[in-house]
Formats: structure tokens, sequence, C-alpha cells
């Protein structure tokens, strides 16, 4: 029995021993996987603060790029209305411009009626005697003269007096040239309202061709009417390169509005831009920069008019052109140059010719003709603008002598 019991004592004590070995192991387990859940749980939640953050990130970008996306919508509205309110501006501006011109045209139209209506129907009895003294007796009465009393006087001596053609180029250039050029200009519309003709085809009846008829043709245009004419007719009949300089000695000569009337007239005439045919006379870089400013219609005429700042531009202009290092086959130099002279007014290029001669000893001409070329035609229109500036009395005499020499005097001493 005794021996039972301690077999049976020992077995406890060893059973007892293993449960606290296991016990051990599985708290060691327990701490382990505890431990593990610790860390889990970390990566979890760091996990969800990173999916956290990267949606925040997303939400801001996105609320940003919507925000932005808003904002270039209320810009394009709102420059769609200023242009649609723009846009209805100009179309009532332009609706009001012609009702005036539709309204002005109707005035226009009474006018002419009127003036046919109440025109002094000329009669055989009416006319004078035709006598070469009482024809001369015609201009007494210039002071009261207007047009349509000078189509009196130039149908008298087209159809019913008939003149010779020696008397009438005597009578045409007295009249013409006691007349300014609004006056002359207005003659041949009341001509032909007056008598349904063309009175440069009555009078080429008795003057067949010769410098007194496009004399007489010229004189009957405007300014404007009449450099539009002749420019279209040397770009249509002369070389380009003749061209080029020929129309230089008509476009260098006038100023910013002269240029602009010349233009519109030309587009009237013809309907093309003279700007388009000046342009192809040359294949020059520097020659069609001058068209393209020229064509801007802008000149430095009212720039400033303090005189010390004109004489200081003047003086930094010369300093320039007298500058040795400067290199004139460069595009932006040669630019300069021509800018300096074609887009200023006539004072100040004869002020900078002046300055120049007297700093330098040298002749501004012959100083374009050294740094350009004497045979550009880019420096052919610096150097007409400078001699037009310089001395406009002393241009335009010797032209008439060039054109003299080319066979005007020659014509009329073969004639004679």
């Amino acid at each position: 029995v005794v021996t039972y019991r301690m077999g049976s004592v020992l077995q406890y004590c060893t059973g007892v021993e293993e449960a606290k070995v296991k016990l051990e192991k599985s708290e060691k387990e327990n701490e382990e996987l505890r431990k593990q859940l610790v860390a889990a749980k970390d990566a979890y939640r760091k996990l969800q603060d990173t999916k956290k953050s990267e949606k925040d990130r997303r939400m801001s970008e996105l609320y940003e790029s919507k925000t932005k996306t808003t904002q270039q919508l209320l810009r394009e509205q709102k420059e769609k209305k200023r242009l649609a309110d723009r846009y209805n501006k100009q179309n009532k501006r332009l609706s009001m411009q012609e009702d005036k011109a539709t309204r002005l045209e109707i005035e226009n139209a009474r006018l002419r009626e009127e003036l046919q209506n109440t025109s002094i129907t000329i009669t055989e009895e009416d006319e004078p005697s035709t006598t070469t003294s009482e024809v001369s007796t015609a201009h007494e009465d210039d002071d009261n003269a207007s047009p349509r009393t000078d189509t009196v006087k130039l149908r008298n001596w087209l159809v019913y007096k008939n003149l010779n053609e020696k008397d009438l180029k005597y009578e045409l250039g007295k009249l013409l040239t006691l007349r300014g050029e609004s006056h002359r200009s207005k003659i041949p519309e009341a001509y032909k309202q007056k008598y349904g003709a063309d009175i440069m085809d009555d009078i080429s009846k008795i003057i067949k061709r010769g410098n007194v008829l496009e004399l007489v043709d010229g004189l009957f245009k405007t300014r404007a009417k009449y450099d539009g004419y002749c420019i279209r007719d040397i770009v249509t009949s002369r070389s380009n390169k003749i061209a080029a300089v020929e129309v230089a000695e008509i476009l260098c000569c006038r100023n910013v509005n002269e240029l602009q009337l010349i233009s519109h007239e030309y587009k009237k005439m013809y309907g093309k831009e003279m700007k388009d045919a000046v342009y192809k006379l040359s294949n020059g870089k520097t020659y069609q920069n001058i068209v393209n400013n020229m064509f801007m219609f802008r000149r430095n005429d009212n720039e400033t008019t303090n005189k010390l700042k004109i004489a200081a531009k003047i003086k930094g202009d010369v300093e320039f052109l007298m500058d040795t290092n400067i290199k004139w086959k460069n595009f932006d130099n040669k630019r300069k140059l021509m800018n300096m002279i074609l887009g200023n007014n006539k004072q100040y290029v004869q002020d900078l010719n002046s300055l120049f001669f007297k700093e330098s000893s040298k002749n501004l001409i012959d100083f374009v003709d050294e740094a350009i070329g004497e045979k550009s035609t880019s420096g052919n229109w610096v150097k007409i603008r400078i001699e037009f500036c310089s001395d406009l009395c002393d241009f335009y005499a010797r032209k008439i002598q060039i054109a003299g020499d080319d066979g005007w005097n020659k014509g009329i001493n073969a004639r004679e």
C-alpha cells in the first residue's frame, strides 16, 4: 500500500513538472503571438494611415484641378462676354455708319438732281463771239469762277467755237493754272453731269497726243489720284529695278497723310493694294522692310516737339553714322539707317544732313553710297529722301532739267 501510494505521489509530481513545462512553453508561445499581433496591428495602422494620406493627397489634387478648371471656365466665359459686347458695339457702330452712309447717299442723289435741274442750258444764242480777243477775255471773272461755270467755257471751246489745237492749248493752260487742285479735280465730273460726255475725250479730239494732253489730264486729277495713276503706269511699264527708283521719287517725297490718300486712290481706281505692287519690285530684305514700314503709315513727325530732345536724337544718330566699327552689311544696321532717314519728317532729315556734314565734312548722300552701295535699290530710296528733304526746290528743278534732257525739249525743238 505504501509502495502504491509512493508511486502515485511520484507520478503526480512528474505530471506537475510536465504541466509546468507545458505551461511555460505555452506562455512563451502566447507572448510571441502577442508580439506578432501588436506588430500586425502596427503594420495595419500604418497601411491605413498611408492609404488615408494618399487618398487625401489625391482628393486635394482633384480639388485643385477642379478649382483651376472652374476658374479657367469663368475666365473664358468672361472673355466671351467681353468679345460679345465688343462685337455688339462694333455692329451697332457699323449699323450707324451704314445708316449715315445711306442718308448721305440719298442726300447726294437729291443734290445731284437739284444741280441737274438748276443747271444753265447753253444755247446758240448764249454763245459769245468766236474772235480770239473775246476768247482771251473769258478769264476776267475768275474770282467768281466755279467748276460748273468752267464747264461752260470748256464746252464753248471744245464744241461750239471749235478752237484749233494751238488756241485750245493756250486757253487750257491759262484756265487750269489759275485754278486750285480741289477746283480743277471737280471739273470733269461737273462736265460729265452737265453734258453727258468725258471731257478728256472731247479734248483729245482736238489735241491728238503729246505732253500737253498728258499734262491737262494730270491737272484734272487730285494730287493723290495722279500719283496713284503714275505709280500704276510705272510698275506696269518699266523693269522692276527702274520702277523701284521712279516709284521712290513719288513715295519718298510724301508725308504720311499723303501716302494714305495715294494708297486709297490706287485701290479705288485699280481694285488692288498699292503696297503689293511696290513690294514686288525688289527681293531685297532691306527694301521690303522699307516698304512694310512705309505702308504702316507711321512716321516720327509728331513724336516730340521738344527741341532739346530732337537735337539729342539727331546727335545720337550722327554718332552712330560716324562710328567706324559699324558693319553696314549687317541687316539691323542698314534697317536703322533706313528708319533714320525714311522714318522721320523733312526737317529732321535736313538737320541730320547738316550736322553730319558739319561733323564729318562729308555729304550724307556720298556716305550712303559708300555704306550701302551706289546700285542698291534701298540706298536709292534713302538718297532720294535726303535730296528731297535737304532742298526741295533744287530737287524738283533737277527733275525738270532731267526731264527736259530726256526728250521734252527735243520734241519742242523738232516741232518748231
